[in-house]
């Protein structure tokens, strides 16, 4: 038998013939072999004692009772073992944190302490009860007894159940900073001005499951039922379609329901929601958008329409195509879609990229009509929205609600949106692809030929139009005349329906070659193709409707859900009694700064459910 000795990796070696017997050669290897495995075996049992022991303080209970491939199961992930031994943290301490680092969660994994606190702002606001740990999951799970609900916090998220068997809903937005004594490295990533918008939050392939919900404000509209018909019968996916309507009816005219169900006797009456908004409490297009947010409910994406529209055979594949296209979760698809005899043309699409002053230049004018241009490969990026088509994500609806306070508006409607869009984050699109149609004045209709169009919602209360535009020109932070005095009631909730803080209004003027000091616009459609996207900061994982407010938006604290309590209390006074309280409230000291401080005109206790659990975000808008 040949030995090498003298270190082979050097390259030395000797060798030196032996007559060693057999028998006893294999003795030794045997030897040798069950050596190792002993050392192997008492190796395992200490790691095993060590880890188990490590677990039964993070509070698992049984854990020393675990063999070595059980005890394996419970393991850290990998990417936390190498900071193990890099702190002189407890092994029992545990701290989680939301993203924006105004609430957290600290204690200890050990049963023996099982008191936790939730802490904003250095202070301890309220006590908690450990109930378990889960060390695989890095999940802990809370319980408050005297208020009967349990916390669940996870990686990225805190979770809350209001009760036992209730399921969970998201709180906060957050992660660990520290679990079971190791510190857990922040998957937050802060991007400043960066040169692209947020990209999708999925990918082109839920086009097939993603659920749509179509809007429409309708006053006296004989085309509404038609309208619901084609958005129906014309979609590839009815089944995923759904519509809130917000009629506005004469008890004579016709019914939006029950004219769709004549034309099609197969309608879908579980997949729409209809508002009845009386005549007497009908203020308008403002008004009336807010209603017809009612209806949402957990769909992904919205379209807003006008009530007399016509659809393109598989509407709902090409607007989510064209959407993916953008690749912005922020984008809006919007225009003044063309007339309804030009259906199925598709070599020009309108694209909305002037605009005009009107009276007296106090309020930007909506209605330079959209300018039709060949398509190209993408959506193009637009300075202005078009109320006849806004195709988006519905938390664009949530983030930035239509403001239900400004009766009788017309002519300022858009820009408002546009300039509440644009400095929330969001940015608006033509779409490359016609896939709603209008029927304008002179318009063969498909049906009610006979039936006038009722546009008394222009026009109505003398006070409340005048005050509305004072509402519009104050949001924004503009002068207004000296004759024109401001009353209390006119900025009630004024903040929840005001710009965003992504951009500022100077860069919308900027974009979009508006002067509001000067009243000067400049058009925009030479450059169709050739904008540039208006960088923010934004962190990832993203969340639109901001960092404590995971998806789905709908059950977030958003200003929709803020705005609601308020703006339904106006909304179910008759004209004639918001009028007059209008009247009867006191005018306000002039001035021209933007309306940025919020009062709570209601007790945060009433607020509904989602806005009473996010404390610290209600605090932070306050």
């Amino acid at each position: 038998m040949s030995f090498k000795s003298g270190g082979s990796q050097s390259g030395l070696t000797t060798s030196t013939k032996t007559n060693t017997p057999p028998t006893i050669t294999l003795l030794l290897i045997g030897m040798s072999l069950i050596f190792m495995l002993n050392v192997y075996i008492m190796s395992w049992n200490i790691s095993g004692e060590k880890m188990s022991r490590n677990l039964h303080e993070a509070g698992i209970r049984g854990a020393s009772m675990l063999g070595p491939d059980e005890v394996r199961e419970h393991m850290p992930f990998n990417r936390d073992i190498e900071m193990e031994n890099s702190n002189d943290i407890h092994a029992d301490e545990f701290l989680w944190t939301s993203i924006d680092g105004g609430v957290t969660y600290k204690g200890k994994g050990s049963s023996s302490d099982p008191k936790w606190f939730e802490m904003q702002e250095g202070e301890v606001k309220f006590v908690f009860t450990l109930e378990r740990v889960n060390n695989a999951k890095r999940q802990v799970i809370l319980s408050d007894h005297e208020r009967g609900f349990t916390l669940k916090l996870i990686d990225e998220e805190c979770l809350v159940s209001m009760g036992k068997g209730l399921p969970f809903t998201e709180l906060y937005s957050g992660s660990w900073t520290v679990f079971a004594g190791k510190s857990i490295s922040t998957r937050t990533e802060e991007l400043k001005n960066d040169d692209h918008p947020p990209y999708p939050l999925h990918s082109p392939e839920r086009n097939s499951v993603a659920t749509i919900m179509v809007m429409l404000a309708s006053y006296r509209d004989p085309l509404c039922g038609n309208t619901l018909a084609e958005a129906f019968g014309n979609a590839k996916f009815p089944d995923r379609v759904r519509a809130s309507v917000a009629q506005q009816n004469d008890p004579l005219d016709l019914d939006c329901m029950q004219e769709y169900c004549r034309i099609d006797p197969n309608c879908r009456r579980d997949q729409v929601v209809i508002t009845i908004v009386p005549l007497e409490k009908a203020r308008g297009v403002m008004p009336a958008r807010f209603h017809q947010l009612s209806g949402l409910r957990d769909e992904e994406f919205c379209l807003q329409i006008d009530s007399h529209s016509a659809f393109e055979d598989d509407w709902d594949i090409i607007a989510l195509e064209d959407w993916y296209l953008t690749e912005n979760e922020m984008a809006v698809l919007t225009t003044y879609p063309n007339r309804a005899g030009d259906r199925h043309k598709q070599d020009l699409s309108p694209a909305r990229c002037s605009t005009s002053f009107s009276g007296g230049k106090q309020v930007i004018h909506g209605g330079n009509s959209a300018h039709n241009v060949r398509p190209g490969k993408s959506p193009f990026l637009v300075p202005f929205f078009g109320a006849g088509v806004a195709f988006s994500k519905c938390h664009a609806n949530l983030n930035v609600p239509y403001d239900p306070y400004m009766s009788y508006l017309f002519g300022g409607e858009e820009f408002n949106r546009a300039a509440r869009l644009f400095t929330w984050g969001y940015d608006m699109y033509a779409p490359k692809r016609n896939f709603i149609y209008h029927y304008y004045d002179g318009d063969e209709k498909p049906v009610a030929k006979n039936e006038p169009r009722h546009r008394e919602f222009f026009h109505g209360k003398k006070t409340m139009s005048s005050q509305t535009t004072l509402r519009w020109r104050r949001i924004l932070g503009l002068k207004t005349k000296e004759k024109n005095k401001i009353r209390e009631l006119t900025l009630a909730d004024a903040e929840l329906f005001g710009l965003g803080k992504r951009r500022t209004l100077q860069q919308y003027q900027t974009f979009s070659g508006v002067n509001l000091i000067t009243g000067e616009t400049e058009s925009r459609c030479n450059k169709l193709g050739r904008m540039k996207w208006v960088p923010y900061s934004y962190s990832e994982p993203f969340h639109p409707s901001g960092r404590n407010c995971p998806l789905p938006p709908h059950k977030c604290c958003t200003m929709y859900t803020l705005a609601l309590g308020n703006a339904n209390r106006f909304l179910n006074l008759t004209n004639d009694e918001a009028n007059t309280r209008l009247l009867n409230s006191d005018f306000l000291p002039r001035t021209h700064e933007r309306v940025t401080s919020i009062k709570p005109f209601m007790n945060p206790s009433t607020y509904p459910l989602p806005c009473k659990l996010r404390r610290k975000e209600i605090n932070s808008i306050y």
